[in-house]
């Protein structure tokens, strides 16, 4: 028999909901299952809800808040990951400050800092990660949060311990404008039991009243503060803060920057009461500028703990345009002491440049450095002169052509390290075609690229060398291969790829620069660009030396 349109028509709808109903079955068990495959979870602050799954983006949670108690916990050695899409994450949303962090979860801003926003009522914490002898969440190595933005509280993050380590490992991630502390560490009790050990990768606190306030007191190990390729800058007062009263504190910088604080860039405090310990500082290729104190003030504040010390150990560092370079404070008498040693450094100041230890002098020692007052020019390799910044009213603290610390550095340096622009040293700064390591935090490069490698964003290369002298620019779509020797010094791009970019010459300050737009072309995304100058300099036993080379990724 016909059927009628009406007829038709609903049994086609029927057919359709059963199909939808099927679909969404399906969808759901396997969603369910990826967790247990994947360990993934994911949050979504404009289509999720708390009464979800929270196992597929289309079954996303709505809060932080949710996920971090709703998340299992994985089986040891393994991680589950929160993804967190873009959106603004706070009370209104129902978030409930501060987060709590736990053992063995990775939080993930996927579409990174500039769009995943933890943002706090202005007071308060954002996230703190607390373990006690009564209680708290405990957070071990694998805890990690990453591409995240915080803002709007007293403190961004607050790790403290009185039992066990707490760890935390921040990645990608930005907090501005904290009322009190961007990020604060505590660690130690009564027992003596409690330490924390924090890491930050590509961390930027910035507009803060203090930016990183690390203590610890009477704790079982030293606390741990690491610092890699992140930066600290405009605080109010001091950047990094570390006040020892037991226990020992380690603070690591490696290719990092503190910049335009208001007071000390980094103050180090050593008041210990009952135990013998060393606060120890090591940095390296990082800037420490344009703060309003001291670049680095290390000051014992009780005395009569023998066996108790500062140490820092400051290498291939920049520390420029302070009120002071580097103060070591240890009174007379006392039987704590200050180990300074600065090795293949610049110290620029606007005053004193390396106030030694009164108490122990012989306790400083500096080999290979620019110390800019002349204190220790003359020994060791050290000399005294202008180093030749870029623009340092503009924080380019690059050298210049010719600057006195190109090449200056300890011949017995090791090679293959990254210098805080992450070019590997050594390079051949003065085009004589041998490669010897520089002072200071960058490596001078006769090329140097500047591009985010953004389709349709803008390409820099710059060109130094003896004013007005030829210069030819190779490329190669293909990254660099290993060394090859020339006449003409190391040759790193495919000699069988290479093809001319452009003929024309060098500056000495201002550099000569080409500028391109990458094109806007998604065939273009992956290709990898690599490229290398042949300059004319009278320093070159051929009259002639390849520069560094360069290497480019375009990506959407």
């Amino acid at each position: 028999m016909k059927k009628s349109a009406t007829e038709r028509a609903a049994r086609r709808a029927h057919t359709e909901r059963r199909m939808w109903c099927l679909a969404r079955t399906l969808g759901v068990v396997f969603a369910s299952a990826a967790p247990a495959l994947a360990g993934d979870w994911y949050v979504d602050a404009s289509s999720g809800d708390d009464l979800n799954g929270g196992t597929h983006p289309r079954d996303a949670w709505k809060t932080i808040t949710h996920a971090l108690a709703a998340t299992p916990t994985p089986p040891a050695g393994e991680t589950q990951t929160i993804h967190v899409a873009p959106g603004t994450y706070d009370q209104a949303l129902g978030e409930v400050f501060p987060l709590q962090p736990r053992d063995a979860l990775v939080v993930v801003g996927d579409a990174g800092l500039t769009e995943t926003v933890i943002a706090g009522p202005g007071s308060g914490t954002l996230v703190s990660a607390f373990v006690g002898h009564f209680g708290g969440f405990y957070t071990g190595p694998l805890t990690v949060w990453r591409g995240l933005r915080f803002e709007g509280a007293d403190y961004g993050v607050s790790v403290q311990s009185s039992s066990s380590v707490q760890y935390l490992r921040l990645e990608h991630c930005r907090i501005l404008g904290m009322n009190v502390a961007g990020l604060t560490t505590s660690g130690g009790c009564s027992w003596g039991c409690g330490t924390t050990d924090v890491a930050l990768l590509d961390v930027e606190i910035k507009d803060c009243v203090e930016g990183l306030l690390v203590s610890n007191a009477a704790a079982s190990a030293p606390a741990k503060l690491e610092l890699v390729e992140s930066r600290v800058v405009g605080s109010f007062g001091d950047g990094i803060r570390v006040l020892d009263e037991g226990g020992g504190i380690e603070v690591t910088l490696v290719r990092s920057q503190l910049a335009a604080n208001g007071n000390d860039a980094l103050a180090v405090l050593h008041d210990v009461q009952v135990t013998s310990n060393v606060t120890h500082v090591a940095i390296a290729d990082s800037l420490i500028a344009f703060n309003a104190g001291k670049g680095i003030r290390a000051e014992l504040v009780r005395d009569n703990i023998t066996n108790s010390a500062i140490q820092l150990d400051i290498v291939r560092t920049t520390i420029a345009d302070n009120h002071d370079g580097i103060e070591a404070f240890a009174p007379t008498g006392w039987s704590p002491d200050i180990f300074v040693t600065l090795r293949d450094g610049i110290v620029f100041s606007y005053f004193d440049d390396l106030n030694e230890n009164p108490a122990h002098p012989a306790f400083t020692t500096v080999a290979y450095c620019d110390i800019a007052d002349g204190d220790f020019a003359g020994t060791n390799g050290n000399f005294a002169a202008n180093p030749l910044f870029v623009d340092p009213s503009n924080f380019d603290y690059r050298l210049r052509w010719a600057s006195p610390c190109i090449e200056a550095g300890d011949p017995a340096g090791v090679a293959g390290g990254l210098d805080l622009a992450g070019s590997v040293r050594p390079i051949d700064g003065d085009l004589d075609t041998q490669e010897r390591f520089d002072v200071g935090a960058f490596e001078f490069a006769p090329l140097f690229l500047q591009s985010t490698g953004e389709l349709g964003s803008p390409l820099a290369l710059e060109l130094w060398g003896p004013q007005g002298n030829a210069t030819t620019v190779y490329f190669a779509r293909k990254p660099l291969v290993a060394p090859q020797t020339t006449p003409f010094g190391e040759l790193d791009l495919d000699p069988a790829f290479m093809s001319v970019f452009r003929v024309t010459t060098v500056g000495s300050g201002p550099p000569k620069t080409i500028k391109r737009t990458i094109p806007n072309d998604p065939a273009f995304a992956g290709l990898v660009f690599s490229f290398q100058a042949l300059t004319t300099c009278a320093a070159a036993p051929l009259g002639q030396a390849y520069t560094n080379a360069v290497e480019l990724t375009l990506v959407p």
